[in-house]
């Protein structure tokens, strides 16, 4: 189709191409700020963190990264939307860095 194309087109032209890219991540003196409370009364746990959702799942991984390091089940653990009074100067949310870091 291509050779088709480019023959009976003198001026427009078609073709494929692959272009070999890298996206290397680096970073030095990330951190992040997270808010944890345990409830008495039942025993749940808080969490609120300074990265953002955006489908790369943070939000289950920090839960059960929490339930891992606490000994609980993941059921007790509640991530809570994020907000600027907690954390307020938290850093980029991209590149897998939020995931790997928060």
């Amino acid at each position: 189709q291509l050779r088709l194309f480019n023959q009976a087109n003198r001026w427009k032209k078609r073709g494929i191409s692959m272009v070999p890219t890298r996206f290397p991540i680096v970073w030095a003196g990330g951190y992040y700020n997270v808010f944890v409370a345990i409830y008495h009364s039942d025993g749940t746990i808080a969490i609120e963190h300074g990265g953002i959702e955006v489908g790369q799942g943070i939000n289950t991984k920090t839960a059960q990264v929490c339930a891992y390091e606490l000994g609980v089940p993941l059921s007790l653990v509640r991530v809570k939307k994020g907000s600027s009074i907690v954390n307020a100067n938290s850093l980029t949310t991209g590149g897998s860095i939020t995931s790997g870091l928060n």
